[in-house]
């Protein structure tokens, strides 16, 4: 369960900002970051303990993703499933390209989820988002220099997220000064003070365990986490060719 936002920048930059909102019990599964290898491919995320996914992910060759928990609507949990929503990302490096893992990427027995893939591997910014709604793929090829808001289908109703659509589009106008920080602000509204329309989050049952930030640039792709499990923040970096 999760918020995203999407920030187009100057020429190809971009800031892809996610709030993980997770159950009380499992919040302290989270691990932070690592920067990693896989034959010869360098790339950031950070792995859920629990089922060895990631829910963000960029790497060395201009291609970020990140995931959200459901499709359209609020659907009723059927395990046991084939795997986990997370391993999904990290399936990417099976396929040649990004286009042939969207067609291609087998989806069957996998809870329903929303995927976000930006693709900068030939040059231009390919923006797609793929939803899963648990029998079929609904692909769609987005407005990169729009930006966007994503709220989680199982934890925000229609009503909640067109709440907080509107309020990214005033702090957007009114607030936002391209920078990164001021991004990580807004994903924190609700932190510090009672708000009636939150994006970060603190119940007794859904907090908002981590946020993570990738600031896109032509050179290098930096990666900023902040726990707030345990207070910690850091900032990873891959040089681009």
């Amino acid at each position: 369960m999760c918020t995203v936002s999407y920030i187009p920048l100057e020429e190809e930059d971009f800031l892809l900002t996610h709030n993980r909102d997770e159950k009380t019990e499992r919040g302290a599964m989270a691990s932070e970051p690592k920067l990693l290898k896989y034959e010869g491919l360098q790339f950031i995320a950070p792995v859920d303990q629990k089922a060895q996914g990631t829910w963000i992910y960029t790497d060395s060759k201009k291609r970020t993703l990140c995931l959200l928990n459901g499709a359209f609507k609020k659907h009723v949990p059927k395990p046991p499933y084939a795997r986990s929503r997370g391993r999904i990302i990290m399936e990417l490096n099976s396929f040649n390209s990004v286009q042939i893992f969207l067609d291609a990427v087998e989806l069957s027995g996998v809870e329903p989820f929303t995927l976000i893939v930006i693709d900068q591997s030939k040059g231009d910014v390919i923006l797609h988002e793929l939803k899963w709604d648990g029998n079929q793929k609904h692909i769609m090829r987005l407005d990169d220099r729009k930006p966007r808001l994503w709220s989680s289908a199982t934890l925000y109703p229609s009503n909640v997220h067109k709440a907080r659509e509107k309020l990214f589009e005033n702090w957007l106008q009114n607030q936002f000064d391209k920078s990164g920080s001021s991004v990580l602000d807004f994903h924190q509204i609700g932190r510090y003070d009672h708000v009636s329309t939150p994006i970060w989050l603190k119940s007794d049952h859904i907090f908002t365990v981590s946020t993570s930030q990738i600031h896109r640039r032509k050179e290098a792709a930096e990666f900023s986490y902040i726990d707030y499990l345990n207070g910690t923040q850091k900032t990873l970096q891959i040089k681009l060719p």
